[in-house]
């Protein structure tokens, strides 16, 4: 009986020994006695163990160093080739692709920068600002300022209205002067008159022959407080005219002076002794009003100084004689 106990328990170790392909077994955490292991060192033996049942040893390839280790599930399988490095980590589910393949995905070309953004156009250049204006040179002379001097109301020739020193059932007219006086202060002629046409009015002028007859203007200043011939000035300037026949008109003469500012300007309408050429001339005058008075000298009637028209008795007679020129401001 004993013998029979010993004989199963050898029959049972040599069934461990050698294993069979189709049996397995578990075995603990601290088991030493591993699968292939016949010596008991907890590594797997070099030769005989085939723990895959693909009929070869598990020896480089298999549990120990090349197996489970460094080619199988390590090194080359789930770890630096496999799963982790090539595989599933580095190469394969991590750095590159991830497609698990083990293999080195080819890279994603980097993107291309977007082209630089054109700049702006320039914005056009306003316009250039219009020049101003040329302003007159600094130095440039003020512009002349238009002057007409009167005295008269009006300038309507009344037929009729004027007298003149003739003879007595006479057609002729002797000797006759009259005069205007212009006091340019008070006229508003503040500076230097530069004289350029003087009109009069003519109510008849008829020739003894000819067609014509001579009258002359001249002009003068005031030197002195009365008006008088003594304070009349050196004539400033003489127009020698011909006048031709006619009735009711105003004559314009040119004629040419500067009168200087602060004067008091003297204007004279001659007229020649027509004795012994039959000319007759009158003045031409209105009634409808005057601001100063007209003057006359006629030797011939005894009126040998300056006097008024109306202290002649006539002074419904407003001899029409104007003034024409240029001031400055």
């Amino acid at each position: 009986m004993r013998l029979a106990f010993l004989a199963a328990v050898v029959l049972s170790l040599l069934s461990c020994a050698e294993g069979s392909p189709d049996d397995g077994g578990f075995g603990g955490a601290d088991d030493p006695n591993v699968p292939g292991d016949t010596t008991g060192d907890g590594d797997t033996d070099d030769t005989t163990s085939d723990t895959t049942g693909d009929g070869t040893g598990d020896d480089t390839t298999g549990d120990d160093t090349t197996g489970d280790d460094t080619t199988g599930d390590d090194t080359t399988g789930d770890d630096t080739t496999g799963d982790d490095t090539t595989g599933d980590d580095t190469t394969g589910d991590d750095t590159t692709g991830g497609d698990g393949d083990g293999m080195p995905d080819a890279g994603v070309p980097d993107a291309a920068p977007p082209p630089d953004a054109a700049p702006p156009p320039d914005a056009p250049s306003p316009p250039d600002a219009a020049p101003p204006p040329d302003a007159p040179p600094p130095d440039a002379p003020p512009m002349p300022i238009d002057v007409f001097l009167t005295h008269s109301t009006t300038q309507l020739v009344v037929s009729g209205n004027s007298i003149a020193c003739r003879p007595t059932n006479g057609t002729f007219t002797r000797a006759n002067r009259y005069f205007r006086v212009f006091n340019l202060p008070s006229l508003g002629v503040t500076t230097d008159l530069t004289v350029t046409t003087v009109e009069f009015a003519i109510e008849r002028a008829v020739s003894g022959s000819g067609g014509s007859q001579p009258i002359n203007v001249v002009l003068y200043t005031l030197n002195g407080a009365g008006v008088t011939l003594a304070n009349l000035s050196t004539p400033l300037a003489t127009a020698n005219l011909t006048v031709p026949d006619q009735t009711l008109s105003i004559f314009s003469a040119p004629i040419s002076s500067i009168v200087p500012a602060g004067s008091t300007l003297v204007v004279e309408i001659a007229v020649p002794d027509g004795q012994t050429t039959g000319h007759d001339f009158f003045l031409g005058s209105n009634a409808d009003g005057q601001s100063s008075p007209g003057y006359i000298v006629a030797p011939s009637c005894d009126v040998l100084d300056m006097s008024t028209l109306t202290g002649l008795g006539f002074p419904d007679m407003h001899i029409v004689i104007n003034v024409r020129g240029t001031r400055l401001p």
